[in-house]
């Protein structure tokens, strides 16, 4: 004999304040998840934690008005549930909410009659979760119910670190660029009543390097040991900006990165945004490392520079020998004819042997005297060079 089931949650005025998060929808019957749940969501839950579906209960068809109920056993804790605790779930899926208006009846008796499919038995769910007395009922988003599907160890421990552990950057967006290696401190903080470990390994760093240059190859980041935290203890901490990056760091202008911790930043996000500028020369080796194609060369001839066609002159080239990349797959016009910008820290001369390095969108981004010095330099930024004969 089935158990009785719960009516449906009212939703709270929590909610409200909740529906400026984004959402990732996927939808299987009416299935509905978050791929990765917002800040706010992680601080106005009362238990979070990886709870296993047990049985599933109710009167089938199940809809959004006559809802399942699941019995789960949580297997991992991360907030305010204990290890085997058994949890009694209302399953409700989607929202009668509409983006831009204000819900109607129509709305409300559409969404109750929607069809609901429960997760089954044995699924693992990372639920958010508000907890009054002995009864829980989902946080909700734009969406409906928030929950993440058959987490991974990575996303748990992702969601672990963000519930406790908080990072207070010194000056909030400002780095010293002239510093090297490029770093952001602060304050590490572990607020809860257990030790937590801080592992950089979990982060995320997306930068945007100057002149939109691209690597050829994504960097290998270089993470610092994990930091383990006593409960309640703060520690003095510096984020290695240039360490953690996944594109390389030294060609002069500005750069902006983004940074999302395992922890939050502040009492709205996990993520910071720094702005930054290099300034200098460019050094060959840095220049290596952002271009796709890097070739030797010597100037044939030069058209003139003429006003109507910009600060450029024409250059034409003449015994190739490629250093980086395959000539053969570059535009001819990027090669063999170049635009030399008066910004290229030479000016052209004929007879004259060079270095040109090309970007990824074929552009001539820097060029070098062709000499000993400046192609070991260039080698140095290579993983795999040609030396020229």
């Amino acid at each position: 004999m089935e158990a009785p089931f719960r009516p449906v949650p009212n939703i709270r005025p929590w909610l409200c304040a909740a529906l400026g998060a984004l959402f990732v929808v996927m939808r299987a019957g009416a299935t509905v998840a978050v791929a990765e749940p917002s800040d706010y969501m992680i601080s106005q839950s009362d238990v979070i934690c990886v709870a296993e579906v047990d049985r599933v209960f109710g009167r089938r068809p199940f809809t959004n008005g006559d809802p399942p109920e699941l019995s789960l056993t949580v297997r991992v804790e991360i907030k305010g549930a204990k290890r085997e605790e058994l949890l009694r779930l209302s399953w409700v899926t989607g929202t009668p909410l509409s983006a831009g208006r204000r819900p109607t009846n129509q709305d409300s008796v559409r969404w109750r009659s929607e069809p609901v499919m429960p997760p089954a038995p044995k699924t693992r769910l990372l639920l958010f979760l508000k907890r009054e007395g002995q009864q829980v009922e989902s946080i909700w988003g734009m969406d409906g119910p928030v929950f993440i599907p058959s987490p991974d160890p990575r996303m748990i421990e992702i969601i672990r670190g963000r519930t406790w552990l908080e990072f207070k950057p010194r000056n909030f967006g400002e780095v010293d660029a002239s510093r090297r290696p490029i770093e952001l401190e602060g304050t590490l903080m572990n607020h809860a009543s257990d030790s937590m470990s801080f592992d950089l390994r979990l982060a995320q760093e997306s930068v945007e390097l100057p002149w939109s240059l691209k690597p050829r190859a994504p960097r290998q980041a270089r993470f610092p040991a994990p930091l383990r935290l006593g409960p309640n203890e703060r520690r003095a901490y510096s984020i290695p900006i240039e360490a953690l990056s996944p594109s390389p760091m030294g060609v002069p202008g500005e750069y902006w990165v983004r940074v999302a911790l395992p922890a939050r930043v502040d009492e709205r996000s996990y993520a910071f945004s720094l702005h930054f500028r290099i300034a200098g020369e460019t050094k060959l080796e840095d220049a290596a490392a952002v271009s796709w194609l890097i070739f030797v060369a010597t100037v044939d001839s030069i058209i003139p520079f003429r006003p109507e066609i910009g600060p450029t002159h024409g250059v034409m080239l003449g015994g190739h020998r490629a250093l980086l990349g395959d000539l053969n797959q570059a535009p001819p016009g990027n090669v063999y004819f170049v635009d030399w910008h008066t910004r290229l820290p030479l000016r052209p001369r004929r007879g004259g042997r060079y270095i040109f390095f090309v970007t990824s969108d074929w552009w001539l981004y820097h060029v070098a005297e062709m000499n000993d010095e400046n192609l070991r330099s260039v080698e140095a930024g290579l993983i795999t060079p040609k030396r020229e004969k």
